[in-house]
């Protein structure tokens, strides 16, 4: 039986932090042996795209995963994207942001539609829950788009007070 094909859109091959980020989670999903890891490489402003050597182990599991383009023959079951929000397009049949801290009411509107599940800091859920959903319970489904859950991401909160103490 064939894995299932999980998309990732990220900027794999820039040396920035997105880009580490990016290259970690991809590392860790080929790594699970449980998905058919495609990747769409994307910029990230103007930093240098020469992050991958062909030569080393660790990225060539990436390199032979590259796609020129993020069009597969069949939709994907996973789309994980590791970019800015007004970038993200729902391509799978589930899709994946991943959160930034200090995510701003704004990047929440700008996701909420597209995401099947973000995590959020309390603060910026709260703000984002006054100025779009005053009625709404932390942990509801959002009434914008019905498929998206914002969860509160209580270890962000509690590493933020574990660095106060520092």
């Amino acid at each position: 039986m064939s894995k299932p094909v999980c998309l990732v859109t990220a900027p794999v091959a820039t040396r920035s932090g997105y880009g580490a980020h990016s290259r970690d989670i991809v590392r860790a999903l080929i790594e699970l042996d449980r998905y058919d890891v495609k990747i769409y490489n994307v910029r990230w402003g103007n930093t240098p795209m020469n992050a991958l050597d062909s030569n080393d182990d660790n990225d060539k599991m990436i390199i032979e995963r590259l796609l020129p383009t993020p069009h597969l023959p069949n939709q994907p079951e996973i789309h994980i994207h590791i970019v800015i929000p007004n970038e993200f397009q729902p391509i799978a049949k589930y899709n994946i942001g991943i959160r930034v801290e200090n995510c701003t009411p704004n990047m929440l509107e700008a996701l909420e539609p597209w995401c099947d599940r973000i995590y959020v800091d309390l603060e910026d859920f709260v703000l984002y829950q006054e100025k779009e959903q005053s009625n709404s319970m932390i942990h509801e489904t959002l009434t914008t788009n019905p498929n998206t859950e914002v969860v509160e991401d209580e270890s962000i909160e509690q590493e933020k007070k574990e660095d106060e103490k520092l």
